[in-house]
């Protein structure tokens, strides 16, 4: 039966002891102060498996611009954010105006102009374009109207209408309805008839040719009459007065201007003619009237009917002749599409200004001025940090190259630039470059190119993560707030890189700061008591996880122990052994091989970098001491001697085993040497 985990934490933050407890998988609270060296940073932030990924680079790249960065990258997501809900908001609005104008420009649009006369300039021309769409159609017809208009000639009719014969026309048709049985030639015999009678004498009476019988006075007047009649072409102008009147009487103009005006409107043209047509027909009306009582021909018109009518009819063809030659006959340098073009332009300019489009336009202006504004402080922020990248990345590479020399790499990073393109993929942190020569793209997964797959070892990828982890370390300005955890760092170091890793974890601060606390989790004995050599670490406190099983279940806990049961237990074994030889006189014990290995171990552990060479040829603790102590007579001597009595060989041979009595003198010697190491 499995139990659930439970763990408690507590952390003071100088009032209180506050606790973070994790159970059922997960932390009640988490602390923010706690920077931790593990499996989970490398592959997080440096190296997945054997790559080193893009979201690796993303990652590290946001832990080296640090606090101050990191607050900066989020102050310009957050107006990021905003720039992308308000673009958002934009598209939207340029939507909607997409689906009223679809081939219009938007921002074309909100710079249109208000003109207070766009309504009677989009009449104008919807107009011409008609116009010009039936242009052939409509001159035609205007040509006809004018023509039909111009049919009946005011001045010739008025002219003849003007004529007057001054005689006594109801006399000769009084005489001609009384003597005449039928008026058919009747003025024709009477004409004939008149030209055969004589002058009438002075002083007597004319005969009538017919009857010859003397002609009275009555008779006298009538044929004065006749005379007259004949003498002033009444023929003639009764004819020509009832052609007239004929013609004028058959011109039915209210019917030729409704016509005009039908027709003009069938095809959307706007002539207007300012008609009355009513008008029009009774004045009309009235003339025909009016020529109707010139049938007697002694009768005076009255015109005023008529030059009313006459002045309309010019005006109606004045304004199809101008209309005519304004609209069509006139030439224009627009083309159909072009007209239509500047329609669209014209009814662009009317709707832009109508209600729902000032607010349209209003909301898009605000919208416009806050991206504008969220833009331009953001891309301030962004210059912000590019800047104070520039500069901690340069702090960063130079630190990092600083500790992978110190723990003995090939390579160094070059090109550590801050990445831009956080959503793309083909920017690249940094560059190795090893030997100072051979570089190697972290991108490259070529196999047959060098890369950094194939080119590092395991030990020398977690060296460059523990350098950049140290980096960041180096390079924090809260460091003295922060606890620094190392779980397990020297995994896959050698025993080198394992020494230097000590040294640099002693030493850790940051501009004369020291981390709030370390801690160091390792499961190797021997590094542990590395570190607990390291004077910098001497007042380290040692813990111990011990387990145990009960009832099934196995129990693990965190305890207390004595540090010194952690140094090479093998060697503090031998040094307690061989005080108790020398403290209690148990001479009858040997000692002599315990103390020539605790020497060795302790001249391989302090001067392993002298005696790397002696150590490589197997030379022994006599060796060493001429070594390290040539310039030191005195103790070179001490511990030759020690070396003698303890039969530790020489190049020739092997010195007797020394008495009881002696060893007691030996190991006192043996001690005071352990003590000058």
């Amino acid at each position: 039966m499995k139990s659930s985990k439970k763990i408690e934490l507590l952390f003071d933050n100088g009032a209180q002891n506050i606790p973070f407890v994790f159970q059922d998988k997960k932390w009640n609270q988490l602390f923010p102060n706690i920077l931790i060296f593990d499996s989970h940073f490398i592959s997080r932030n440096i190296f997945e498996g054997e790559n080193i990924s893009f979201e690796n680079q993303k990652n590290l790249n946001q832990i080296i611009i640090g606090q101050d960065g990191q607050k900066l990258s989020r102050e310009i997501a957050a107006l990021e954010r905003q720039s992308t809900d308000l673009a958002s908001k934009k598209r939207e609005k340029s939507a909607e105006f997409s689906r009223h104008f679809p081939s219009a420009s938007l921002d074309a649009f909100l710079k249109l102009h208000k003109d207070d006369e766009i309504e009677n300039k989009l009449a104008k021309l919807e107009q011409e374009i008609t116009i010009a769409r039936e242009k052939e159609k409509l001159k035609a017809l205007l040509d006809k109207y004018i023509n039909e208009l111009e049919k009946i000639n005011f001045y010739d009719i008025r002219s003849i209408l003007e004529k007057n014969l001054d005689i006594l026309q109801h006399d000769i048709e009084q005489h001609l309805k009384d003597n005449f049985a039928s008026r058919d030639n009747a003025t024709q015999f009477l004409k004939a008839g008149l030209s055969y009678l004589k002058e009438k004498p002075l002083d007597s009476k004319r005969r009538c040719v017919f009857c010859g019988q003397h002609i009275e006075g009555s008779g006298e007047h009538l044929i004065k009459v006749y005379g007259d009649f004949f003498k002033s072409g009444y023929e003639d102008l009764q004819k020509a007065i009832s052609l007239k009147s004929e013609l004028f009487k058959q011109w039915n103009l209210e019917a030729l201007l409704a016509r005009i005006t039908a027709e003009v409107q069938a095809l959307q043209v706007d002539m207007t003619l300012s008609l009355d047509l009513q008008k029009i027909a009774n004045t009309k009306k009235t003339v025909d009237e009016e020529i109707a009582k010139k049938i007697d021909l002694t009768y005076r018109v009255d015109f005023n009917s008529f030059d009313l009518l006459q002045a309309e009819v010019e005006r109606i063809i004045a304004y199809i002749k101008h209309f005519k030659a304004t609209n069509i006959d006139a030439t224009t340098n627009l083309t159909m599409p072009q007209l239509e073009q500047k329609k669209k332009h014209f009814v662009l300019i009317r709707d832009r200004f109508k209600s729902e489009w000032i607010n349209f336009s209003e909301q898009h202006k605000a919208i416009s001025e806050e991206a504008d504004k969220i833009r331009k402080e953001r891309d301030s922020k962004r210059e912000k940090l590019d800047e104070y990248a520039r500069k901690i990345f340069g702090q960063h590479k130079d630190t990092i190259n600083s500790f992978c020399r110190q723990l003995g790499a090939d390579f160094e990073i070059v090109d550590l630039t801050p990445l831009k393109k956080l959503k793309g993929q083909d920017e690249r942190l940094f560059v190795l470059k090893f030997y100072g020569i051979h570089r190697i793209e972290i991108g490259a997964i070529d196999e047959k190119r060098p890369n950094f797959k194939n080119s590092l070892s395991e030990s020398d990828k977690r060296l460059l993560a523990f350098a950049f982890f140290l980096s960041i370390l180096a390079h924090d300005d809260n460091l003295d707030k922060n606890i620094i955890v190392f779980d397990d760092p020297i995994s896959s170091f050698d025993r080198e890189r394992k020494r230097k890793t000590v040294h640099l974890i002693a030493d850790i601060s940051s501009r004369g700061k020291l981390p709030l606390q370390k801690i160091i989790l390792t499961h190797e004995r021997s590094f542990l008591n590395d570190l607990l050599c390291d004077p910098n670490l001497e007042e380290a406190v040692t813990l111990e996880i011990t387990s145990e099983i009960r009832d099934g279940i196995k129990q693990s806990k965190i305890e207390h122990c004595d540090r010194s049961l952690f140094l090479d237990d093998e060697i503090l074994k031998k040094i307690k052994r061989l005080r108790d030889i020398l403290d209690k006189e148990l001479f009858i014990e040997q000692y002599e091989k315990d103390c020539r290995t605790v020497l060795e171990y302790l001249f391989k552990t302090k001067y392993y970098f002298e005696l790397r060479d002696d150590i490589v040829n197997r030379k022994g603790v006599r060796s060493f001491a001429e070594k390290i102590f040539m310039s030191d007579k005195p103790k070179r001597d001490k511990f030759l001697r020690v070396c003698n009595d303890l039969n530790i060989p020489m190049h020739d041979g092997t010195l007797p085993l020394p008495s009881h009595g002696d060893v007691k003198s030996i190991l006192r010697d043996f001690f005071e040497c352990l003590r000058e190491v």
